[in-house]
């Protein structure tokens, strides 16, 4: 009966939606709440039924339940989700959260202010009691959703941050997409104090050995500088120059991914700085990265033409239409990409990662694809 009257929220008849929401909340009061998480599956499963008929309604865009739009739409399957995070299993609180922010996407932003504070309780899955990355992502995206109709981000956010200091992998990247998403909704409604402890943690994080945690970092960084002061934006200028030509590999990625984030969150404030310059030059430096360093450790055998392959043979260097681009002659590149070995030292991985590639000059003007690989 529960299933069917969540289904029924989809018709096309307002009369009928009204009568099957009326319907679903006295069926879930007279359920005992020790046995309302049981019911989790059939409701998540109605839910997506009911977004499923809705979205063969539509041509396109947000997809939103019509009795999900009522007041107090959430009442009557809210306690459901509620009590699964509250008394469930491990497995089924994954299933409670990968559902409940399914039921996210498709109610009303009004409907949902009324539910704000219960539904913070959706924290818990951002932990590593969820083992899958998808429902950890799915609560994530739900909880940066909800913080845009909270009044009072600050504990929320601070919060975040204090699991994201002892928190690692997945877990870690889980708090930043939802950290990600209440700087985009909410920014506005952080206090100072609290952005510039976001602003001092991604700093760090920029330069994460981790590719996923070093791209939401930067991403997240450029979103947050919108609402910083002018200062905090030119310290944070002029340090990125200089760290995108350092030897170690995540630290140049790092800092041209928060360039990168800068440029398309403030820009005009970026072209109206006095290191307007040094950025720009910083930019068209790092456009020969990939000729200077060898190809990432994570693709040893990846064959890049004009580094350390053959161009093809109808081609010719240069920077004419279809041209190759500079030529690097006989010159030896040395490799210092940043590894991940564990429990070897900086130093040892510094020399052990090191590789040197040569490429020679034909005599028809193109490269003949003869190459050498040396330890260093």
């Amino acid at each position: 009966m529960i299933s069917t009257l969540i289904i029924l929220l989809s018709d096309t008849d307002s009369a009928t939606v009204s009568a099957a929401w009326e319907a679903l909340s006295r069926v879930v009061g007279s359920v005992p709440k020790e046995v309302l998480p049981s019911y989790i599956k059939l409701v998540c499963d109605a839910v997506c039924t009911s977004r499923d008929k809705e979205r063969r309604k539509k041509k396109g865009g947000p997809i939103v339940i019509p009795g999900l739009c009522l007041p107090k739409a959430l009442q009557p399957s809210l306690p459901i989700y509620l009590q699964g995070l509250i008394s469930g299993s491990a497995k089924l609180r994954e299933h409670v959260a990968q559902g409940l922010g399914e039921l996210i996407e498709v109610t009303s932003v009004k409907a949902l202010k009324e539910f704000v504070i219960p539904v913070t309780g959706y924290k818990p899955p951002l932990s590593n009691a969820c083992r899958t990355t998808q429902v950890r992502s799915s609560a994530a995206l739900a909880l940066g959703k909800l913080s845009a109709l909270s009044t009072r981000v600050d504990p929320l956010v601070g919060d975040l941050l204090s699991n994201l200091q002892t928190s690692e992998g997945g877990v870690c990247e889980a708090i930043l997409v939802a950290l990600k998403g209440i700087v985009k909704h909410a920014g506005k409604s952080v206090s100072g104090p609290i952005k510039t402890r976001v602003f001092d943690l991604l700093q760090e994080l920029i330069y994460n050995d981790d590719d996923q945690i070093r791209n939401s970092s930067s991403k997240i960084l450029g979103i947050i500088l919108e609402y910083l002061e002018d200062d905090q934006i030119s310290e944070l200028l002029d340090k990125l120059p200089e760290n995108a030509s350092s030897p170690t590999w995540t630290t140049r990625h790092g800092s041209l991914l928060t360039i990168s984030s800068m440029l398309r969150h403030i820009p005009t404030v970026i072209s109206a700085s006095p290191s307007f310059t040094v950025v720009t030059d910083c930019l068209k430096n790092s456009l020969t990265d990939e000729k200077r360093y060898d190809p990432p450790p994570s693709y040893p055998y990846l064959k890049i033409p004009g580094l350390n392959a053959p161009i093809p043979l109808v081609a010719s260097f240069g920077y004419h239409p279809g041209g190759w681009g500079k030529w690097l002659g006989s010159r030896k590149i040395r490799c210092n990409w940043a590894t991940k070995s564990v429990g070897v030292s900086d130093e040892r991985q510094g020399s052990d990662s090191k590789s040197v590639v040569e490429l020679t000059n034909g005599s028809s003007g193109k490269v003949d694809g003869r190459k050498e690989y040396e330890a260093t």
